[in-house]
């Protein structure tokens, strides 16, 4: 029987990933990316800021934490994308 993902603590870890952007003075959002059944492949946080480079949305950098996992593959797994803005 297939259990439906956690979507509040999956959306803790993108929340976790923009309070610690905040904290080294950036902009506060992070992402976090799941597989199917929920489970952690990548998370990060917006660094445009912090590297100087306008590419690095939170979404971006987490993807880039996620394609570092030798195992990972985006067409293999399928995943979940969750981001989140802290005030």
């Amino acid at each position: 029987m297939n259990q439906k993902p956690n979507y509040a603590s999956m959306l803790e870890v993108a929340l976790s990933e923009a309070r610690q952007g905040l904290a080294e003075g950036g902009i506060p959002v992070g992402a976090a990316i799941f597989d199917q059944s929920g489970l952690l492949i990548g998370k990060g946080h917006n660094r445009r800021v912090q590297n100087g480079d306008p590419s690095t949305h939170g979404e971006t950098d987490a993807f880039r934490n996620a394609g570092r996992q030798r195992e990972f593959s985006a067409t293999r797994h399928g995943v979940r994308g969750i981001l989140a803005v802290t005030p």
